[in-house]
């Protein structure tokens, strides 16, 4: 399922006071949503004209990991790496929220795209086969972990299948907010396993994304 956002652009622009003018969201997943903005005015008030990526930080659990990322970033000045123009605390629909404008231009954004999907032959029954007409069938849940250190696997997107929605999507994006080298998993979960609960049906790939 779809992270979805719990904000309007029309509550997050009035609760910055008109200081961004929002456009397009480029990106909502389970720690935050990403805006393409223009900060028109400082917090001081005075004018400035900024093209940025807005992030706002919607897992509270994530708090200390933003903390520490902010202050790796905020005295860093460097042709490869986007540049933290402001960051701070803000209520929008009386929940306070953490949020980062970075400079948009060095935004880096990876599409990944599921374009085939095997498993043995012989563990998919007779009946299923049949069944079968297209590789993405075989498919119950995928998800990826943008940013994966080796250790745990964080579920930073995933797409499943309900009762409701049988289709599951085969392409994502994420938008890197610094330039970089990155790891990023992914975990595929076919239709066998529920069959099975007991067998080790879990597929995971990895790569490199910079």
């Amino acid at each position: 399922m779809t992270p979805t956002n719990p904000f309007s652009a029309n509550e997050v622009e009035a609760s910055f006071g008109g200081r961004y003018v929002f456009g397009s969201e480029l990106r909502v997943g389970g720690q935050g949503v990403v805006y393409r903005a223009k900060r028109v005015r400082l917090p001081d008030g005075s004018a400035c004209s900024d093209e940025v990526a807005l992030k706002l930080h919607l897992d509270a659990k994530q708090d200390k990991r933003v903390e520490r990322e902010i202050e790796a970033m905020k005295y860093l000045r460097h042709p490869a790496l986007a540049t933290l123009l402001e960051e701070g605390t803000i209520s929008i629909a009386g929940k306070q929220t953490r949020y980062i404008a970075w400079e948009l231009s060095l935004i880096h954004i990876l599409t990944l795209k599921l374009t085939d999907f095997v498993i043995p032959i012989d563990d998919v029954p007779e009946d299923a086969r049949k069944a079968i007409k297209h590789w993405s069938q075989i498919i119950d849940y995928w998800a990826v972990d943008w940013d994966f250190r080796d250790d745990t696997f964080h579920n930073q997107w995933q797409s499943y299948r309900t009762r409701q929605e049988s289709k599951i999507e085969l392409s994502t994006k994420y938008e890197y907010e610094a330039s970089g080298s990155y790891k990023v998993v992914v975990k595929v979960i076919d239709k066998m396993c529920i069959r099975d609960r007991n067998s080790s049906c879990a597929s995971e790939n990895s790569n490199s994304a910079s």
